[in-house]
């Protein structure tokens, strides 16, 4: 019997995090005159699926997510907020964990999920 991997509380966090942010930022996207909307709405779309791909423990949700928090990190220094430099590097600390990194690692892609198993007795008759 398999045990199903449990997704550490803080990677929920973020991904409901990325995924409930993006989704509020898409409908105030509007809201923004000219193409400032447009971007505005591009974003929140990337956070929603990255939000989406950390919640099912995708590998390249992660990677997106650590690229997305440092460019945040450098977004906080124009102009210059700590709390925008703060809070993206404790989550990018938090992504770049050995502890974390092996739990989107385990994770089975769905390329050996589709590959079946050979039994003793197929193995037999070849």
């Amino acid at each position: 019997m398999e045990t199903k991997s449990k997704r550490p509380f803080g990677v929920s966090f973020l991904g409901w995090f990325n995924a409930v942010g993006g989704a509020l930022i898409m409908l105030a996207a509007p809201v923004k005159p000219g193409p400032a909307a447009a971007i505005l709405f591009v974003a929140g779309l990337i956070s929603v699926v990255l939000g989406v791909g950390l919640l099912r423990l995708r590998g390249w949700a992660r990677l997106l997510a650590i690229i997305c928090y440092a460019l945040g990190i450098l977004g906080g220094f124009v102009p210059l907020n700590p709390i925008r430099i703060i809070v993206p590097a404790l989550f990018l600390v938090y992504l770049c964990t050995p502890q974390i990194g092996a739990v989107f690692a385990d994770r089975p892609s769905p390329k050996s999920m589709a590959e079946k198993p050979v039994s003793k007795t197929d193995q037999k008759a070849a």
